[in-house]
Protein backbone atom coordinates (compact mmCIF):
# COMPACT_ATOMS: atom_id res chain seq x y z
CA UNK A 1 0.00 0.00 0.00
CA UNK A 2 2.56 2.48 0.51
CA UNK A 3 4.59 1.70 -2.69
CA UNK A 4 1.30 2.34 -4.37
CA UNK A 5 0.69 5.84 -2.62
CA UNK A 6 4.93 7.09 -3.21
CA UNK A 7 3.86 5.88 -6.87
CA UNK A 8 0.98 7.75 -7.09
CA UNK A 9 2.60 10.37 -6.11
CA UNK A 10 5.68 10.28 -8.30
CA UNK A 11 3.27 9.90 -11.04
CA UNK A 12 1.12 12.84 -10.39
CA UNK A 13 4.81 15.23 -10.23
CA UNK A 14 6.21 13.84 -13.36
CA UNK A 15 4.31 16.06 -16.16
CA UNK A 16 4.98 19.11 -13.76
CA UNK A 17 8.80 18.47 -14.75
CA UNK A 18 8.39 19.15 -18.45
CA UNK A 19 11.13 21.28 -19.75
CA UNK A 20 9.34 25.31 -20.33
CA UNK A 21 10.53 27.23 -23.34
CA UNK A 22 12.93 29.71 -23.62
CA UNK A 23 12.08 33.27 -23.04
CA UNK A 24 13.62 36.10 -25.29
CA UNK A 25 15.14 38.67 -23.08
CA UNK A 26 15.44 42.43 -23.87
CA UNK A 27 18.57 43.70 -22.71
CA UNK A 28 19.45 47.68 -22.20
CA UNK A 29 22.53 49.77 -21.83
CA UNK A 30 23.17 51.25 -18.27
CA UNK A 31 22.48 55.00 -20.11
CA UNK A 32 19.12 53.41 -20.94
CA UNK A 33 18.71 52.28 -17.19
CA UNK A 34 19.61 55.74 -15.98
CA UNK A 35 17.69 57.77 -18.14
CA UNK A 36 14.47 56.11 -16.96
CA UNK A 37 12.36 59.00 -15.05
CA UNK A 38 10.33 57.36 -11.88
CA UNK A 39 7.40 58.73 -10.55
CA UNK A 40 6.22 58.80 -6.74
CA UNK A 41 3.07 59.54 -4.80
CA UNK A 42 -0.14 60.15 -6.62
CA UNK A 43 -2.47 61.83 -4.08
CA UNK A 44 -5.74 62.97 -5.51
CA UNK A 45 -7.31 66.43 -5.19
CA UNK A 46 -10.06 67.15 -2.89
CA UNK A 47 -12.41 67.37 -5.82
CA UNK A 48 -10.82 64.71 -7.24
CA UNK A 49 -9.74 66.44 -10.93
CA UNK A 50 -6.06 66.23 -10.00
CA UNK A 51 -2.97 64.29 -8.96
CA UNK A 52 -0.22 65.47 -7.21
CA UNK A 53 2.99 63.43 -8.07
CA UNK A 54 6.52 63.52 -7.79
CA UNK A 55 8.69 63.04 -10.50
CA UNK A 56 12.86 63.19 -11.10
CA UNK A 57 12.48 64.10 -14.73
CA UNK A 58 14.58 66.65 -14.12
CA UNK A 59 17.25 65.09 -12.50
CA UNK A 60 16.10 65.82 -8.53
CA UNK A 61 12.73 65.31 -7.08
CA UNK A 62 10.09 67.86 -8.12
CA UNK A 63 6.40 67.97 -7.72
CA UNK A 64 3.85 68.30 -10.40
CA UNK A 65 -0.05 68.18 -11.29
CA UNK A 66 -1.36 66.41 -13.32
CA UNK A 67 -5.08 67.32 -14.45
CA UNK A 68 -6.95 63.72 -15.29
CA UNK A 69 -9.56 65.82 -18.13
CA UNK A 70 -6.75 66.05 -20.31
CA UNK A 71 -3.29 64.62 -18.83
CA UNK A 72 -2.00 67.95 -18.83
CA UNK A 73 1.24 68.15 -16.46
CA UNK A 74 2.04 71.17 -14.62
CA UNK A 75 5.40 71.54 -12.67
CA UNK A 76 4.67 73.10 -9.04
CA UNK A 77 8.29 73.31 -7.91
CA UNK A 78 11.48 73.71 -9.43
CA UNK A 79 14.15 72.69 -6.95
CA UNK A 80 18.03 72.09 -8.10
CA UNK A 81 19.03 71.50 -4.98
CA UNK A 82 17.07 69.65 -2.85
CA UNK A 83 14.16 67.11 -3.33
CA UNK A 84 10.44 67.17 -2.66
CA UNK A 85 8.00 64.37 -2.54
CA UNK A 86 4.53 64.06 -2.57
CA UNK A 87 2.17 63.86 0.95
CA UNK A 88 -0.80 65.46 0.24
CA UNK A 89 -2.93 68.21 -0.72
CA UNK A 90 -3.58 70.83 1.99
CA UNK A 91 -6.36 72.72 2.28
CA UNK A 92 -5.73 76.67 1.61
CA UNK A 93 -2.21 76.38 0.62
CA UNK A 94 -1.24 76.61 -3.13
CA UNK A 95 1.97 74.77 -4.48
CA UNK A 96 3.82 77.87 -5.57
CA UNK A 97 3.59 78.48 -2.17
CA UNK A 98 6.06 76.00 -1.60
CA UNK A 99 8.58 77.50 -3.96
CA UNK A 100 12.32 78.73 -2.44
Amino acid sequence: MKNLIYLLLLSMTIPSCKKEEARQVNQYTIEQFYANTRFEGGTFSADETRLLVGSDETGIFNLYEITLADGAKKQLTTSTVESFYTIDYVPGIQCSDLQR
